[in-house]
């Protein structure tokens, strides 16, 4: 038996021994071998060996013994630097549940996840199957560890999600695989009757504007309607009215509800059924604008100049009544074949003089800002079984432009509104991504592209100045096209940084508030300086939470749209179609097909090609032919690709 002293000695060799090893922590990172990496937060890379890899999941952070070989050799020659990890700790795991596909091999029964970089398929015990069967789509918890247990972890089946072939399961199952809020609290219908009960005596309280002829313009379908227009001319230009539904009015920070809507972040436009961000009885009732019903609104008052140029803007809070529901195709059509007899003259001179705005308004954003690239948008039409009977191409006509420009001219507002009082969240975007800036001074000193005196581009006036030039020239697209591809995405802000892809120096959207958790922000924050309260500061913890939401949302309505696409076009075989070159990478080009808005993909590298690809140009030269982001050509559809999840097209002469 061990005596003290040599218990003591024994705890000191290993503490030395520690001390002498390089011990790091880092995140797993998988791979679509068995073999992993981590991630070290010092920033080195090292190599998880397949057994070692056996124990983790990828996100696992965990503690590592670092060792290093390669190097220097005596003879002065050297070889690559390789850096091995050992597993020494889990310090935690962040995948709470996960989906996958039930699979039964012989007497075993697995889940296959459905996550990038971990396809190793994790046994499900007796016990923790649920009512699954194989094949199906499940949602499933890690039950043990396999860190702690030799590499042997499991899974518990928490929900069936259901079977491939059921109806609209694309739907449930994107869901659950990005991990989408969908489920309310059990008291939100008495929540919402309480808030319904309240709305009279705030509509008391307010400013009575439901004689002005508002009006609303949206799609003929949609139901959460959060924003009316009005517009007069006055000698000197236009007097517009904007009135935005207030959400704000009974519903209180903190809540239930408000807690709800700030986990979701936002209304999530899933194909065929979307998840409010608000309970239904909210946004598409109590709070939206609905036709020849008083309700509470935050109303933004501007006076425009003849130019276009915001002279003047306020905030007020009002009850408003929205006389007549416009859809997009209804008013463009209205506005240029001329008024119905029966049309209130008041609303039709609104709607002249709503024009008239949004012209000018085009107009100055062209001179004194930038107008951002349109994309053309495709609506989705399914049928009863949730798959793709159809796909409309929404077309960007007058209506639409009207609607822009009011709620542009809305958001410009508040943003300088917000600066000038240190509140709020700000709608931001900071130009041209770090990592590229030598791409760009290459490409411009290609194109001989000048800017005056010493501006930046990394600035608002630098990168403003430079983008009009090029906008001036039309030899300059295929410049514009890969400039725009060495842009940052647009981010939340609790800072007051400028839009530069806008052109603005400050810019916070308010017009959405059943739809956008920043826009209700905002308007609290609006109001706080209106009735003389204590400002609640921008908190960047929250802008960092509904940024993380916003993005999960976006992937999830590609991920099902995509899947929808996949299915769409098989069957299509050997059709032609005419695109738009959106992707140029190494192995070939990404076309989306005009007519659907479709994307597939053309590879071009192979055994027998091998295409020469300039990534400071993004572009690609086979056989003395030259492809560039948004060039047009004509594809036609090879197959679908349900283990790469894609499109396979050729290109056609």
């Amino acid at each position: 038996m061990f005596n003290t002293n040599t218990l003591q000695q024994l705890k000191q060799l290993k503490q030395d021994i520690r001390e002498q090893q390089d011990i790091a922590q880092g995140i797993v990172r998988g791979t679509k071998g068995k073999f992993g990496f981590v991630n070290l937060d010092d920033g080195r890379e090292a190599f998880l060996a397949p057994d070692e890899m056996l124990r983790v999941i990828p996100g696992d952070r965990v503690e590592v013994s670092v060792t290093t070989s390669g190097g220097e050799k005596k003879d002065g020659n050297k070889t690559k630097i390789k850096i091995t990890a050992k597993l020494e700790k889990l310090i935690n795991s962040e995948l709470k549940t996960f989906v996958g596909r039930y699979v039964v091999r012989g007497k075993g029964h697995f889940v296959e996840p459905d996550m990038p970089q971990f396809t190793r398929w994790t046994f499900l015990p007796p016990k923790n199957r649920g009512k699954a069967a194989d094949g199906d789509f499940i949602l499933c918890k890690i039950s043990r560890h396999p860190f702690h247990n030799e590499g042997k972890g499991q899974a518990h089946v928490l929900e069936r999600l259901g079977n491939p072939s059921d109806e609209g399961i694309e739907h449930p199952y994107t869901v659950a695989l990005h991990n989408l809020p969908h489920q309310w609290p059990k008291d939100t219908e008495a929540l919402c009757s309480e808030i319904e009960a309240a709305l009279p005596e705030t509509l008391q309280q307010r400013e009575d504007l439901s004689a002005l002829p508002f009006v609303t313009i949206d799609s003929a379908t949609t139901l959460d309607m959060d924003d009316a227009l009005l517009a007069e001319s006055t000698p000197d230009g236009w007097v517009l009215r904007v009135a935005i539904a207030d959400p704000s009015s009974l519903i209180t920070p903190e809540s239930a509800l408000d807690r709800c809507a700030q986990q979701r972040a936002n209304t999530v436009y899933l194909p065929g059924a979307a998840i409010n961000m608000l309970p239904d009885a909210l946004s598409h009732h109590t709070f939206s604008l609905q036709e020849d019903t008083l309700k509470p609104a935050l109303v933004c008052t501007l006076n425009i100049d003849k130019d276009g140029a915001i002279k003047t803007f306020t905030f007020s809070e009002a009850a408003i009544k929205s006389h007549q529901k416009f859809s997009y195709e209804g008013l463009s059509l209205l506005l240029t074949e001329g008024a119905k007899e029966d049309l209130d003259p008041a609303l039709h001179e609104s709607l002249k003089q709503l024009q008239a705005v949004a012209d000018a308004r085009r107009e100055y954003r062209q001179k004194h800002a930038l107008i951002m690239q349109t994309q053309t948008d495709y609506e989705l039409h399914l049928d009863d079984q949730g798959k793709i009977k159809e796909i409309g191409k929404i077309e960007h006509n007058l209506a639409r432009t009207i609607v822009e420009e009011a709620m542009l001219a809305t958001n410009i507002s508040a943003g300088e509104f917000l600066h000038e009082h240190n509140a709020g969240i700000f709608s931001t975007h900071a130009g041209f991504r770090d990592d590229r800036i030598d791409n760009v001074h290459s490409l411009l000193e290609e194109a001989e592209e000048t800017l005056d005196g010493d501006l930046d581009i990394t600035t608002l006036n630098g990168y403003r100045s430079l983008i009009q030039s090029l906008n001036s020239r039309e030899q300059a697209s295929e410049t514009l096209g890969s400039l725009r591809r060495m842009l940052r995405p647009g981010k939340l802000s609790a800072s007051h940084e400028p839009h530069l892809g806008m052109g603005l120096g400050h810019y916070a959207t308010i017009t959405s508030p059943i739809r956008r958790y920043h826009d209700l922000y905002n308007h609290r924050a609006i109001k706080s300086v209106l009735l003389k309260q204590d400002l609640q500061l921008s908190d960047e913890t929250l802008v960092d939470k509904l940024q993380s939401q916003i993005v999960l949302g976006r992937q999830a309505c590609r991920y099902m749209e995509q899947w929808l696409h996949r299915q769409y076009m098989k069957g299509k075989a050997s059709e032609e179609h005419d695109g738009t070159i959106v992707l140029i990478n190494s192995q070939g080009i990404g076309v989306r097909m005009e007519e659907t808005g479709v994307t597939g993909f053309v590879l071009m590298r192979d055994k027998d090609n091998k295409p020469n690809f300039d990534q400071l140009r993004l572009k690609m030269t086979l056989n003395d032919k030259s492809y560039r982001p948004d060039q047009q050509v004509r594809v036609k559809f090879v197959a679908v690709d349900e283990n790469q999840r894609s499109i396979q097209l050729a290109l056609l002469p």
